[in-house]
C-alpha cells in the first residue's frame, strides 16, 4: 500500500482519539448533530421502557463531544444532555435518586473529559509546532501516538512535494504538477525537513524509497 494511503489512514483511525480533534474541521457541526441525536434516541427509549441502565447511555455521546468537539459544540451538546436528564428526572418519579445519581456522575466526568481534553489538545499543538520531547512523552501517556515522527508525520501533501522532490523536481516543476504555487511549494518543503530533521534535498533523496514503501 503507498505511504500516502497508510499515512492517511493512520489520521482517520487516530482522529477520534485525539482531544479536540474535531474542533476546527467541517465534521464539528454534524458530530454535535449525531450526539444530539443519539441522547434523543436514549431519551424516546426511556419513556418508552423506563430503565435505568437506558438512561446512562446518556453519558457515552455526551463524552464523546466533551472530548471531540469545539467548545461551542461541545457546550451544545451539554444543554441537550442537561435536558434529557431533566425530562428523564420529571417522568421517573420512582427513581429519581438514580437518576439524579447518573446525572451528578456524568456531570463530573464530563466537566473531566473536558478538562483534560482542552489541556492535553494545547500540549499537543505545542509538540507538533516544537516537537514532541521526551519529558512530554512521559508527562502525557499516548502523547507519542497523537503526534507522529518522521515520515508519518507528514501530511498527504508534504509527501508528495517531498515525493517529487526528492526525484529532482525543482519548486517550479512540482508546483505544475500540483497545481500549486512555487512558494507553496517551498513552504511544504521546509516543514519536511523540519519534521524529518534534514536540511537538504541531498538528505530527502536518501529517504525517497521510504515515501512511496
Amino acid at each position: 500500500m503507498p505511504k500516502a494511503h497508510r499515512n492517511l489512514g493512520a489520521r482517520s483511525a487516530t482522529l477520534l482519539i485525539r482531544p479536540c480533534a474535531l474542533a476546527t474541521g467541517r465534521w464539528d457541526v454534524a458530530t454535535a448533530s449525531i450526539c444530539g441525536f443519539a441522547l434523543v434516541v436514549v431519551l424516546v427509549i426511556e419513556m418508552l421502557t423506563p430503565n435505568d441502565v437506558v438512561a446512562s447511555l446518556a453519558l457515552l455521546p455526551l463524552i464523546a463531544a466533551m472530548w471531540t468537539l469545539s467548545t461551542r459544540m461541545a457546550s451544545a451538546v451539554s444543554l441537550t444532555a442537561a435536558v434529557v436528564f431533566g425530562v428523564i428526572l420529571a417522568g421517573e418519579a420512582g427513581s429519581r435518586p438514580t437518576v439524579l445519581l447518573v446525572g451528578g456522575v456524568g456531570l463530573v466526568i464530563a466537566v473531566a473529559v473536558r478538562s483534560y481534553a482542552i489541556a492535553l489538545a494545547k500540549v499537543l499543538r505545542i509538540s507538533q509546532r516544537d516537537g514532541l520531547t521526551g519529558a512530554r512523552r512521559r508527562e502525557w501517556p499516548g502523547l507519542a501516538f497523537a503526534v507522529p515522527e518522521g515520515i508519518d508525520a507528514l501530511t498527504r501533501r508534504e509527501l508528495e512535494v517531498a515525493t517529487f522532490a526528492s526525484r529532482g523536481y525543482t519548486a517550479v516543476e512540482i508546483g505544475n504538477q500540483l497545481h500549486i504555487s512555487e512558494r507553496t511549494v517551498e513552504s511544504h518543503l521546509a516543514n519536511t525537513y523540519a519534521k524529518l530533521a534534514i536540511h537538504s534535498r541531498s538528505a530527502l533523496r536518501t529517504l525517497s524509497g521510504r515515501f512511496t514503501n
